[in-house]
C-alpha cells in the first residue's frame, strides 16, 4: 500500500513485489539493500542464469547498500523477470560479481520498462536485455542490449569493433502497456 517501507525484500522465485500507489514514488522502500534480486545460485558460476520468475513493479527505492562499488538496487535475475514503473534513486545493478573473484557472474536477458535510474544502470555481465521507455545513465554489459524509447541509452553499432553490440530505437512504436493496479 501507498507509504514507506524499512524493510529488505530479497526477491524468490515466484514472488512479485508491486507498489499499489497510482504512481511509483507512492510506496517507497528506504533500507540499505530495499527491495533487491540475488543470483539463484551464488556457490556456483551458473550466477542468474537460473533466476527467473520474479517482479518488481511500481514502487520507488532509496536502497544504497554498496555493492562491489556500486551503490542501489540489485536485479541479478534472467529471463522472466521484468521490472516495471520502478524509480531508483541509486545505482541500478543487472548482475552479481562474487567477491573475492575477477569476474562477474552470468546473466542472460531481462526487461525494464517504465522506469527511471537516478545513478548507472550497470550492465556488468548482463546479455540479452531490453530497456523500454526509461531514463538511464547506462553503463557497461556484454552483448546484444536493445533499448527502445530510452533516455540515457548508449549508441547503436553491431560487432566488437568499439564495444559490444547494441541496439537503440529513439522512440517507442504505439504499445499497450501493462495495467496495474492501485488503491487510493
Amino acid at each position: 500500500k501507498p507509504g514507506e517501507y524499512n524493510v529488505e525484500v530479497p526477491v524468490g522465485y515466484y514472488t512479485q513485489v508491486v507498489g499499489l500507489g497510482t504512481s511509483p514514488s507512492d510506496v517507497v522502500f528506504t533500507a540499505g539493500k530495499g527491495v533487491w534480486c540475488p543470483e539463484g545460485t551464488a556457490s556456483v558460476e551458473t550466477g542468474s542464469l537460473n533466476t527467473f520468475w520474479r517482479g518488481a513493479e511500481n514502487f520507488q527505492t532509496k536502497a544504497d547498500y554498496s555493492w562491489f562499488g556500486y551503490k542501489g538496487m540489485m536485479w541479478a535475475a534472467s529471463q522472466a523477470a521484468p521490472v516495471r514503473r520502478v524509480v531508483v534513486d541509486n545505482d541500478l545493478l543487472l548482475y552479481m560479481y562474487r567477491e573475492g573473484e575477477e569476474a562477474a557472474d552470468f546473466a542472460s536477458g531481462g526487461y525494464v520498462a517504465n522506469s527511471q535510474v537516478r545513478g548507472s544502470m550497470v550492465g556488468g555481465s548482463e546479455q540479452q536485455f531490453f530497456t523500454r521507455n526509461s531514463e538511464v545513465n547506462w553503463e557497461g554489459s556484454v552483448w546484444n542490449m536493445n533499448f527502445v524509447g530510452v533516455e540515457g541509452a548508449p549508441e547503436s553499432h553491431c560487432g566488437n569493433q568499439e564495444g559490444e553490440p547494441m541496439v537503440s530505437i529513439d522512440k517507442t512504436p504505439t504499445v499497450a502497456e501493462k495495467p496495474f493496479i492501485s488503491i487510493v
